[in-house]
């Protein structure tokens, strides 16, 4: 993994494996309410899950805060390969109201 600095929450879950409390792999979507960095507000998050990895499906981001903050995963590395009209590689990580927008490719910060 680069060292370059970035706006992703999630960034140590790379290849982290998810499981339910039976031991299978987590799939699907689940809901988390987290305090924030200040510890005393709750903010929401949507994380979706493929084989227990956080997983993008199709142009809906793996991890949504409400606060607007989107990161696009797959296979349990941040990554968007979808491209806008101009074939140019959509952000994985979109933060700050879109004043942050990181691209990304396998797990690799590309700009």
């Amino acid at each position: 993994m680069n060292k370059i600095p970035t706006a992703s929450r999630m960034i140590a879950f790379t290849d982290k494996v998810f499981k339910e409390p039976d031991g299978t792999l987590k799939e699907g979507s689940e809901y988390k309410t987290f305090y924030n960095k200040y510890g005393f507000q709750k903010i929401g998050a949507i994380f979706h899950f493929h084989n227990g990895k956080l997983h993008s499906f199709g142009d809906n981001p793996a991890v949504e805060f409400e606060d607007t903050h989107t990161e696009y995963w797959k296979n349990g590395k941040i990554h968007n390969s979808m491209t806008n009209k101009d074939g140019e590689t959509m952000p994985a990580i979109i933060s700050d109201y879109m004043n942050i927008l990181e691209v990304w490719n396998n797990g690799e910060r590309i700009k």
